[in-house]
């Protein structure tokens, strides 16, 4: 090989290392180019991660809302529920008592006899031994009484029922 063949071969290789060299510069550089857009992206993810990171937490607190609102009902609704059973005890303690009430009406009605009644049962003196003035004065009284009661406790059912 002569000097003029090795320095051909020399410039040929010096020729190609340049293009090589020129070609991974071209590369290197697009690479950059990826790189930068792929941190722009992973910048732009990161904002979007911080925007879901504060609905989260918005969306954590207004759980936490609902769940002290939840915890309030349930405690209303069992106040209510307690309140309800009161109330239907009540109710059933006022029904008990004028069934009662009636049932001593009905029962003072059935011994009672009326004075036209009694007259035809029996004379004078049968009538002055059933029953003296004071008694039917008396068992007025009672009946009124009774009477009066049966109205309070029909009026309390029907103010019950009304709230």
């Amino acid at each position: 090989m002569n000097s003029e063949d090795f320095q051909k071969l020399v410039l040929e290789q010096l020729t190609g290392l340049t293009n090589g060299q020129t070609q991974l510069k071209a590369e290197v550089s697009g690479l950059k180019e990826a790189v930068t857009g792929i941190k722009g992206e992973v910048s732009s993810l990161k904002e979007e991660v911080a925007g879901i990171k504060g609905e989260v937490s918005g969306l954590k607190e207004e759980v936490a809302g609902i769940k002290g609102e939840v915890s309030d009902l349930k405690e209303e609704v069992a106040g209510i529920r307690s309140r309800q059973d009161e109330s239907s005890a009540f109710i059933k303690a006022l029904l008990h008592n004028t069934e009662v009430a009636n049932a001593k009406i009905d029962h003072l009605a059935a011994d009672t006899l009326s004075k036209d009644a009694v007259a035809n049962l029996a004379g004078k003196e049968d009538i002055a031994q059933l029953a003296t003035k004071q008694d039917i004065v008396e068992l007025n009284a009672k009946i009124d009484l009774l009477n009066n009661r049966l109205l309070n406790q029909e009026k309390d059912i029907y103010l019950l029922k009304k709230a």
